[in-house]
């Protein structure tokens, strides 16, 4: 099962499909925050900000 396989690798997963289009945009918004957690621009413990670049 592929989430019980991203669950114990401590990654995200998002099942989605391009040809109806469903969950497309969740894979991107999923796949920026955890860019955003990588670099330190999100905080992890709920705290909500703003940046400006």
């Amino acid at each position: 099962d592929a989430q019980k396989l991203a669950d114990a690798w401590g990654i995200p997963y998002v099942e989605c499909s391009s040809k109806t289009g469903e969950n497309v945009a969740d894979v991107f918004h999923t796949l920026l925050k955890e860019i955003e957690k990588d670099d330190g621009l999100l905080k992890e413990s709920g705290e909500t900000g703003c940046a400006i670049f």
